[in-house]
């Protein structure tokens, strides 16, 4: 009887085990790097790795605005990084769930809604952008200027 039972509950542990790791990579998100998440928070701070910041960009996806804002800005002001320095603009107003203008062809916010010292914080990193070449924050500046938001 015992040698009946033992092959029994060894082919039901491992048929239980493949259906769990089959669930948890069908839970897994589209957005999930593969890496450690402060893998890449080290890459990028202290290797300035463009590689880990798209991966990391992409995994943000996935957690509340703002929760990686001190690496991207680590990325745009260390290593000059004009993507890095529209993510920064970017987290900043969805971390203050800025409004858009309506009216808007490039997706420009309300920045008036903002206070003074984040409003200029995000100037300061799209301004920043556009001069190491992002042409998305060229075409949002150009924007907020035509609306007098910026001058």
């Amino acid at each position: 009887m015992n040698r009946i039972l033992i092959p029994i509950f060894i082919l039901t542990l491992s048929s239980c085990g493949n259906s769990d790791s089959k669930e948890n990579e069908e839970a897994r998100s589209m957005n999930d790097p593969g890496v450690p998440i402060h893998v890449l928070i080290d890459s990028v701070e202290n290797y300035g790795s463009v590689h880990a910041f798209d991966l990391l960009e992409t995994a943000s996806l996935d957690y509340r605005a703002g929760d990686f804002l001190s690496t991207f800005m680590i990325m745009a002001d260390k290593y000059n990084n004009a993507f890095a320095s529209m993510t920064v603009y970017y987290q900043l107003v969805w971390m203050y769930n800025t409004p858009l203008i309506e009216d808007s062809e490039n997706g420009i916010y309300v920045l008036d809604s903002l206070n003074n010292d984040t409003r200029n914080i995000v100037i300061r990193y799209l301004i920043k952008a556009d001069s190491l070449g992002n042409e998305e924050a060229g075409k949002h500046l150009e924007e907020y200027r035509q609306h007098g938001i910026i001058k």
